[in-house]
Parts: C-alpha cells; structure tokens; sequence
C-alpha cells in the first residue's frame, strides 16, 4: 500500500525543487532522519519520516498534507493551515478546509 498525499502540499520555500525526489524516496522505503510529514486524519499530526521504516507505520500513516525539514517548521506548517483554514471557512477545521480546497 502506498502513501496517500494532497495535492497541493504545504512544504517549506526550499522544497519545491525537491518535493518529487522526496516523494519518491519515501515511496520505495529510502525514509530520511531530516523530514518531517504533517498528515491529517481528524486532527493534524507530525511524523518524522525515519518512522516510515516501520511497516506498521507505513500502513496506518494517515493523509500527507505537509513536507518540512524540521519539526519546528512542521509546526509552521501546521500554523499556516490552521490560518489559512480560519481566513477561508471561519472555523479552525483544518480536514474541511483542505477537502474543500481540493480539486
């Protein structure tokens, strides 16, 4: 089973350039200890991609929403989605936001 990613994804400025050979890493088991994904489920969450090692991880790993190279900046991600969610909806549900801004 694969990684399931929204399109378009939250990432930092530096990261455009690299974000298909990230995804193709982390697709075929490479992980990275300098990653962090920000996945939503019902709330958001950040999980270094080291952990991706773990098949049972792997398996259960919720949405990707968000790339960053730290977790503080997984953070900033996370604080750009609950903005953005509050300026678009009003509300700070940031799952319904994204389902609605997608596609």
């Amino acid at each position: 089973m694969g990684l399931t990613w929204r399109d378009p994804l939250y990432m930092d400025a530096g990261m455009e350039k690299k974000i298909n050979r990230i995804r193709w890493r982390l697709e075929h088991g490479a992980g990275s200890f300098r990653l962090y994904l920000v996945t939503i489920s019902t709330s958001p969450g950040i999980v270094s991609a080291a952990e991706l090692k773990q098949r049972v991880i792997r398996r259960r790993l919720p949405m990707i929403v968000g790339v960053a190279g730290s977790y503080e900046d997984a953070l900033d991600r996370v604080q750009d989605m609950l903005a953005d969610a509050l300026a678009a909806t009003g509300t700070p549900d940031i799952r319904k936001y994204l389902e609605n801004r997608q596609e």
